[in-house]
């Protein structure tokens, strides 16, 4: 089971995300058509839930995009779930502290390295040994969120912990906790700041940093600052920006009835 994104990293190369919100296979199907690297189901922000996600990872199997889950919160069960459901990486929000980061590390691996259960039910026959276990300690990855005042004091301690694949920049929420108006594409210098030190931090360990992104103009900036996981939008928001782009040109170029 390689994990196609661990072999663009490898190779020096960034990973174009998708996001999924809707609940669909169908539109699930469509977006791994779009050539994004991997795909992400969003179960914290989404109108996602376990089972729609195995039907999105159904959708999608058929085509060279790698499944992942950003999980609600750090909690054992749902991170678990998400694995053994066909995830290869796991994007987990608000981890704040080295020991939250140890406690989401140890959901997603196997003993010894972790706590996670045997039962990878959509991988392999429940509760049989296979080349899975052998290999999802390494393969599946995971990247907590850094998005808040307390995550970037203690970004050094939660970088150090192993296991962690790098980490990933929710600037919605950071910008909030310093006071500013929650959104994606963020130019406030304090913020800039904060991607500098995340991307040397990530850069000295030999980890990788990746953020969410509004426009392809800024996806575009954030690889050209050393990200290697940049996310646009999501299927939501690039449905409704095709949509009022399209009603904005007629209504700006028909001529009057």
């Amino acid at each position: 089971m390689a994990n196609n994104v661990r072999q663009l990293w490898a190779a020096g190369k960034t990973v174009l995300n998708g996001w999924l919100a809707i609940p669909s296979g169908f539109s699930a199907e469509i977006i791994a058509q779009c050539g994004f690297d991997s795909v992400t189901v969003d179960l914290q922000h989404g109108v996602q839930d376990y089972q729609t996600m195995i039907g999105c990872f159904q959708a999608m199997q058929a085509h060279p995009v790698t499944p992942m889950a950003r999980v609600p919160w750090n909690e054992p069960g749902i991170i678990g779930r998400v694995l053994d459901g066909g995830a290869y990486g796991v994007i987990c929000p608000m981890i704040n502290t080295r020991e939250q980061a140890e406690a989401f590390v140890s959901a997603c691996k196997y003993p010894p390295a972790g706590t996670r259960s045997n039962g990878p039910i959509r991988l392999v026959m429940y509760g049989q040994p296979s080349s899975y276990q052998q290999t999802a300690n390494e393969e599946t990855l995971c990247i907590p969120m850094i998005e808040t005042r307390e995550a970037v004091a203690n970004l050094d301690a939660i970088l150090d912990v192993p296991g962690i694949a790098g980490v990933y920049i929710g600037p919605s929420d950071l910008g909030f906790s310093h006071g500013l108006v929650p959104k994606l594409d963020r130019d406030e210098p304090e913020i800039l700041a904060i991607y500098e030190r995340v991307l040397a931090a990530c850069g000295n360990r030999g980890l990788k940093a990746g953020i969410h992104c509004g426009a392809a103009a800024y996806a575009v900036r954030a690889i050209g600052m050393g990200f290697r996981l940049v996310t646009i939008a999501n299927d939501v928001s690039l449905m409704a920006m095709a949509a009022r782009n399209a009603i904005a040109q007629i209504r700006h170029d028909a001529k009057p009835a």
